[in-house]
């Protein structure tokens, strides 16, 4: 599935020798979410990589399943990275895809792994959320985050296919 890439930095043309990180987005969510760390990484001269995962953001919907998440990582981003970061269920789809993508370096934050244990009821809750969700809501939750942080977030829930979340709980 050809996924939509944000892909911004030096070398953002693709020249070889450059240094690159892979940003893989959580659930509910798209490549705006890495904002305030792709500013850092651009600083540090990378070009960054971030796909928005099926039936987020950009990307076309379909069947959701961990294993085609990997799949469309493989098939969208550029092998051997520098870096490689994925979040939450950006975690589960890198760490599937990590042994074709060979970054030099992998990095998990708050990862996915278990599908099987996210909480009965929780489906349901995160689709109240993010049907209802407003910036006081979103900042409520989150009371650190920047106003760019908040839109970000906004933006992504307002672009996610929430029929995700009932392909998901056929895992539980």
């Amino acid at each position: 599935m050809k996924l939509n890439i944000h892909d911004s930095g030096p070398g953002d043309d693709g020249s070889a020798g450059e240094k690159v990180a892979l940003l893989i987005h959580g659930g509910m969510s798209d490549h705006r979410t890495w904002h305030a760390f792709e500013e850092h990484l651009i600083g540090l001269g990378y070009r960054v990589v971030a796909p928005d995962l099926r039936g987020h953001g950009h990307s076309p919907r379909g069947a959701y399943r961990p294993e085609l998440l990997a799949d469309d990582l493989v098939e969208n981003l550029p092998a051997g990275a520098d870096v490689a970061i994925g979040h939450s269920l950006g975690g589960l789809s890198l760490a599937l895809a990590a042994s074709r993508l060979r970054p030099k370096r992998a990095v998990y934050s708050d990862p996915g792994f278990l599908l099987r244990n996210v909480p009965a009821g929780a489906h349901a809750g995160m689709r109240q959320m993010v049907a209802s969700a407003t910036a006081e809501s979103v900042s409520a939750m989150n009371p650190r985050w920047s106003p760019q942080d908040v839109a970000a977030e906004l933006a992504g829930f307002a672009l996610f296919d929430p029929e995700f979340l009932s392909c998901i709980e056929q895992f539980e």
